[in-house]
């Protein structure tokens, strides 16, 4: 993920703010915002700056906050200027919130890194909080904080979504929305958000709901076939969905 999208994601956590509320403030659609966020849209500048000032600090901060979170994710070492000198300077309550969001940042992989097997053991761990909250808690959630917006996670809402009858629909909803912030090559990308749209298909089918299903089943089909899982991750998990 380039500079300008972690950027993007690294204000909107500062801020405290869903997408909606931030992008209103912003005056721009909450879908540029979640382009921006997601890597399909290089936000301008501009843009940075004015979610840098929503956020209370400087492009520049930002960028300093990033360099902070790769030293730390690369050596697991305090390397170069302490953090806490960093927010220091932000002052409150900004530094309470700064410092919330680096220790998130800390919990991401590097972008390079290609998804694997073991991604799943940590991902049971933040999923077990989302099954504690409302369906619109949940999506306010991911929307936010970036650990939930992995694909182990999105695997493990598919496999909610058809296991709880009764929440079908919900569930599927929250994996079609992680689906969406999901990194790393675009064939992974559209092999993941093809599951999730799958789930969706089978959730929407079980409610009754012919036509929306057989919409969500036709893209869920085309993203499947435009994707690349060379893992095998989420092969096994199409068969359950129903093959969508």
């Amino acid at each position: 993920m380039d500079r300008e999208h972690r950027l993007a994601r690294l204000f909107r956590a500062l801020t405290d703010k869903t997408q909606q509320d931030l992008a209103k403030e912003l005056g721009i659609e909450k879908g540029t915002l979640t382009n921006c966020e997601s890597g399909k849209l290089k936000p301008s500048p501009v843009l940075l700056a004015r979610m840098a000032d929503a956020a209370g600090i400087t492009v520049d901060q930002g960028d300093e906050l990033l360099q902070l979170h790769d030293t730390l994710s690369r050596t697991r070492q305090r390397v170069g200027r302490d953090p806490e000198a960093l927010f220091a300077d932000l002052g409150e309550p900004l530094r309470t919130r700064a410092h919330r969001a680096f220790q998130r940042l800390l919990t991401l992989r590097l972008p390079d890194t290609p998804p694997r097997a073991e991604d799943r053991i940590p991902a049971k761990e933040v999923f077990a909080n989302l099954e504690e909250l409302t369906p619109d808690q949940r999506i306010a959630v991911v929307r936010i904080a970036t650990e939930y917006q992995t694909w182990a996670v999105c695997e493990l809402a598919v496999e909610k979504s058809l296991a709880e009858e009764g929440e079908a629909e919900g569930w599927a909803e929250l994996a079609v929305e992680i689906s969406e912030y999901v990194g790393g090559a675009k064939e992974w990308q559209n092999r993941v958000r093809g599951y999730a749209l799958g789930a969706r298909a089978k959730a929407l089918m079980g409610a009754g709901k012919v036509r929306e299903a057989g919409e969500a089943s036709k893209e869920a089909w085309r993203l499947w076939g435009a994707g690349v899982d060379a893992e095998g991750l989420l092969e096994g998990g199409r068969a359950g969905a129903g093959g969508f």
